[in-house]
């Protein structure tokens, strides 16, 4: 990602959780998805997302980085599973975002708008749909 744009932290954070695991560094010694999984992560967000009381996270995170300040441990671990879930069911979507946010322009503001437009316009425009995908996902990790 470039140093001098503005970058979402959701996403900056998200991709390097990802590499907190283990089987990330070493594909060809860990082949199966368990061996990706951020376990810290995991449970801290299974911890946070029980009994439905985290709607809504998906859009705060891609929307603005307020949630980094507001509840960081929420924060890191949405961050984490937004990030591992396109990663593993949406990766030219998630490769297409990590390329538009790093081709910003150096130093410009990041409106919440446009990093809401421009997420919707790689990965999808149904926020609520895509969170609901990506706990049914994250709820079946072994």
């Amino acid at each position: 990602h470039s140093r001098t744009a503005q970058q979402p932290v959701w996403l900056a954070e998200g991709l390097a959780t990802m590499f907190e695991a283990p089987g990330v560094y070493r594909g060809d010694a860990h082949r199966q998805l368990s061996d990706r999984i951020n376990r810290q992560r995991l449970d801290r967000l299974r911890k946070r997302t029980s009994g439905g009381n985290s709607r809504g996270t998906v859009e705060r995170l891609v929307g603005s980085d307020e949630l980094f300040r507001s509840d960081p441990d929420l924060a890191y671990a949405a961050s984490w599973a937004l990030s591992f879930y396109l990663a593993e069911r949406m990766p030219r979507q998630y490769c297409d975002l990590l390329a538009k946010t790093a081709a910003r322009p150096s130093l410009k503001t990041y409106s919440r708008a446009q990093r809401l437009a421009d997420f919707k316009s790689t990965v999808g425009d149904n926020l609520p749909m895509l969170e609901v995908q990506m706990l049914r996902f994250i709820d079946e990790l072994p």
